[in-house]
């Protein structure tokens, strides 16, 4: 392994014993609340808790966390699946306040807590609730690391105090923030199983964005104290945005009863292979990010627009576009044939500018091992006003061929408009000064909203669509958890979902027949000297239509 390149600093401790009423062994802090489970007490000034309390009772409650501890890590067993008759209640959804690292309120003290998933002295290398780093492997980070280890042991206390401090020093890793909540759920005892399926070998960036809705959500439902005295534990599965190992992580997770829902994957590639195996096993799947309007099950719902609104809204957009003076009458599509998402997209986008008067001139082939960027801009001079690229994920270099190509070959610049698989930081960055005008149709865009005010606070900088859509897809789900949640609680309470936008990152969440929600893309636009810029960029993102 490789040492990072700085050292963490080490936060401020202090010690807490537990109230008067209350009292526990004493434990060592490093946020504002004590992170005991049920604990009230919070730091004061000199860095210390409350008056002194009795002593005879902390002996008395340390040695039965002790003995709990100890039966934790000797019991280690699958837990049983949960209940088949759930209560029909609904937990009812917290407000979005995303503070890191809040102990959650509970009031019965710790059970003796095993792991509900996998053994955890063989831990996956694809799958982990805290017993391994997927995340930024090979890269130490001191108290995380401690974390893992404590965490693989069983060691679910002294798991929160290192993942505490992981925490405090590196706000932006959503992956230690749900290692800590799941410790702590851990330690609570009987925590709910839920599970993440995101693209971290292959679309890392991505995998953070869609983790960091998720912590958010995870973090916010269980410091209310979760459903039934239970708190949620996340499993995050790397399914590298392959197709076929997508396949492979659904039948692992399908296969463990205990895990009652599944927010992903990313790509609507690996969603549409996958969802077959959630389907046989009755597991609901939500999608944050996956728009193809190709994928259809009972079990499966999302809580981003499909292709077939943002194609039309995209191609409303350009149709009506003026660019170097003229109206846009003709326009070629860049696509992948062979992608669910990439070919809905381009349907969806076709359809509609026919329909309004203009003309496809072509739909060329970007997953054609012989395509070309320069010589395809160079053919159609001339031809066209403008180029619609949409790329899948695992063909976004290209399209930044396209755009490059776009401003190195000579004659006029075509007006570029293109798909939410554009918009991230690599676009800015890689795309530079050619990028700048590119136009996009994306779910969802930063405004004020109240999520994305906090969302911004808790992960130092801002969000993007990626991150608000996971964060209501986990909401959604963890608002479909019962007292008693099974399989099918969940998939029948996720059906009458209707949160308002007040508690999610912007938009209603309400669930058609068919699990699409009703929502309008943004249009979206990148810009030179944009207040929304990623540090180090001249460029970035802003809103120019909803």
């Amino acid at each position: 392994m490789t040492n990072s390149s700085e050292e963490p600093q080490e936060p401020q401790s202090w010690m807490c014993q537990g109230t008067r009423s209350s009292p526990h062994e004493e434990i060592e802090n490093w946020g504002d609340k004590c992170m005991y489970p049920g604990c009230s007490q919070v730091r004061n000034g000199n860095g210390s808790s409350s008056p002194p309390i009795n002593k005879e009772k902390i002996l008395i409650g340390g040695g039965v966390v002790a003995a709990l501890a100890l039966g934790a890590v000797l019991l280690n067993v699958v837990r049983p699946s949960p209940s088949p008759n759930p209560s029909p209640s609904v937990s009812p959804s917290p407000s979005p306040s995303v503070s890191p690292s809040v102990s959650p309120s509970i009031s019965s003290s710790p059970s003796p807590s095993v792991s509900p998933n996998f053994t955890t002295n063989q831990p996956s290398s694809d799958l982990s609730s805290g017993e391994e780093v997927l995340l930024g492997r090979g890269i130490y980070k001191k108290f995380r690391d401690l974390g893992v280890e404590a965490f693989r042991k069983g060691n679910y206390g002294d798991a929160i105090k290192f993942f505490n401090k992981a925490v405090y020093n590196d706000g932006k890793d959503p992956e230690v923030q749900i290692f800590l909540n799941n410790a702590k759920a851990r330690l609570n005892g009987n925590p709910i199983l839920l599970a993440t399926a995101v693209p971290i070998d292959n679309r890392e960036g991505a995998a953070r964005e869609m983790l960091r809705g998720v912590a958010d959500a995870q973090t916010q439902f269980n410091d209310v104290g979760g459903v039934g005295n239970r708190l949620v534990e996340i499993i995050i599965a790397n399914d590298s945005n392959n197709e076929k190992k997508a396949a492979t992580i659904a039948q692992k997770l399908a296969s463990n009863p205990n895990i009652l829902g599944v927010i992903g994957h990313n790509s609507s590639g690996t969603t549409k292979k996958a969802l077959p195996e959630y389907e046989k096993a009755d597991l609901t799947v939500i999608s944050p990010t996956s728009t193809s309007t190709s994928i259809s099950s009972p079990v499966f719902f999302r809580t981003t627009p499909s292709d077939t609104i943002a194609g039309k809204k995209l191609a409303d957009y350009t149709y009506d576009s003026k660019w170097n003076n003229r109206f846009i009458d003709n326009v070629v599509i860049f696509y992948n044939p062979s992608s669910p998402y990439s070919k809905s997209l381009q349907q969806a986008f076709a359809t509609t500018f026919k329909q309004l008067g203009g003309k496809v001139v072509a739909s060329i082939d970007i997953s054609d091992p012989n395509f070309n960027p320069q010589r395809q801009i160079s053919e159609i001079r001339g031809k066209v006003e403008a180029i619609a690229l949409f790329p899948n994920t695992n063909l976004t270099s290209v399209a930044m061929g396209i755009i490059k190509a776009n401003t190195e070959v000579t004659g006029k610049k075509f007006l570029m408009v293109g798909g939410d698989a554009l918009y991230t930081g690599d676009t800015i960055f890689n795309g530079g000064v050619a990028a700048n005008n590119l136009v996009l149709a994306v779910p969802w865009f930063s405004g004020g909203q109240n999520y994305a005010i906090q969302a911004q606070k808790r992960w130092k900088g801002t969000v993007n669509w990626r991150t608000a859509t996971s964060f209501d897809a986990t909401l959604a789900l963890v608002n479909a958890l019962s007292t008693n949640p099974s399989r099918k609680s969940v998939l029948q309470n996720l059906k009458s979902t209707n949160l308002p936008s007040s508690q999610t990152s912007g938009n209603a969440i309400k669930f058609t027949i068919q699990g699409e929600v009703k929502l309008e893309p943004v249009i979206v636009r990148i810009g030179k000297g944009v207040p929304k810029r990623p540090g180090g960029s001249d460029y970035g993102f802003e809103l120019i239509s909803r």
